[in-house]
């Protein structure tokens, strides 16, 4: 019995599932934009001797593909997977993807095999099938979860929304601002560095108790617009863009690009106050307040932090066990944004010290 068509058809379909596997690894790290992945990859090599020189050799090799496969093409593929420092998460859209890719291919290949279409398996038909249909099957699902989203904010009439961007530090500042509100008000920050639109729109439908008050959200951008989105979903009254410096430049190019980026979070129509470093731009506004010079007399040592700052029309001295001199930028802004809301010296302080 000749085994040899049976195995080109294993073949094929673990060929493609590989290249699948290679594929929306890289979608997933540059937030499933095929362009994204082609023009901005960390390393574009990757592409060549993962996926453009196997593909290649399946056309060129014929059957001695088949031993080649096994041999080099499918252990390099789980080798490369192995050392990934951020390997693929599972997730559903992940999932959905790997199997209509399953399907498609399955489907073709036997109507290859029983047809009689041609001697060599299909590749790319399978690939590209399953990247249009899963971006079609995604984008109606995004767009029905995003209405989703907006519906439930636009339901909690007394939430106030703390939108954080900017270079460095923004998890930090996040949580220092939702551990100093969180003394008075019932708050609810994302998770862990959730800072894209899908992500942010996940956490707002799954996640979000709808008895809170204080609603803190981190925005990442890797292009220009993103934050734009984000600001839009949200509306926040409260904005914050922290220090802003030349991270990420081999996506933004120019220093200027990302400060604009970052500035697009004050385009909300509910917006009340923006806290702007003084890193980002000094051009006034009426609803913009400047931070990043308040902090006197600081003090850091392995005991703790001290500095002074002035709230409302007092000078407070204020101590923290957080570790780091550079983090007092990132408390300043909470005790900006606490002021903002209502807490008084005392509140701030004692929150603040609970840091």
């Amino acid at each position: 019995m000749d085994y040899l068509p049976l195995l080109a058809f294993v073949t094929n379909f673990l060929f493609v599932m590989s290249l699948g596997w290679y594929l929306i690894t890289n979608l997933q790290w540059y937030d499933y934009r095929i362009e994204r992945v082609v023009q901005r990859h960390h390393k574009t090599w990757w592409h060549i001797v993962y996926f453009l020189i196997p593909f290649v050799l399946y056309y060129v090799a014929g059957n001695y593909f088949i031993p080649a496969f096994y041999a080099l093409v499918l252990p390099a593929i789980v080798l490369w997977h192995r050392k990934l420092d951020k390997k693929l998460v599972l997730t559903w859209r992940v999932k959905r993807f790997l199997i209509l890719l399953g399907s498609i291919t399955l489907f073709l290949n036997l109507m290859s095999a029983l047809k009689g279409w041609g001697e060599t398996y299909s590749v790319l038909i399978p690939l590209v099938m399953t990247y249009v249909l899963s971006t079609g099957i995604e984008k109606f699902l995004f767009l029905a979860y995003k209405k989703q989203a907006k519906k439930k904010i636009a339901s909690m009439q007394d939430l106030t929304i703390v939108c954080v961007t900017g270079s460095y530090g923004k998890t930090s500042m996040k949580n220092f601002i939702a551990q100093v509100l969180g003394a008075k008000f019932n708050v609810y920050a994302t998770p862990r560095s959730v800072n894209t639109l899908a992500g942010i729109i996940r956490d707002v439908n799954e996640s979000l108790p709808s008895d809170t008050q204080v609603y803190i959200c981190e925005a990442g951008a890797r292009e220009v617009g993103d934050i734009y989105a984000i600001a839009q979903l949200l509306h926040p009254q409260i904005v914050v863009v922290g220090k802003v410096g030349p991270q990420h430049m081999e996506y933004f190019k120019t220093l200027d690009r990302i400060k604009r980026t970052k500035l697009e979070i004050i385009h909300s129509n509910r917006l009340k106050r923006a806290f702007v470093h003084t890193s980002v731009t000094d051009e006034p506004h009426d609803k913009v307040t400047f931070f990043g010079d308040e902090i006197q007399n600081l003090c850091a040592t392995l005991e703790g932090t001290d500095f002074d700052m002035t709230v409302g029309d007092e000078t407070i001295h204020f101590h923290t066990s957080v570790l780091g001199g550079f983090q007092t930028i990132n408390i300043n802004a909470a005790i900006l944004i606490a002021q903002e809301l209502g807490m008084n010296a005392q509140e701030i302080a004692s929150a603040v010290n609970g840091l």
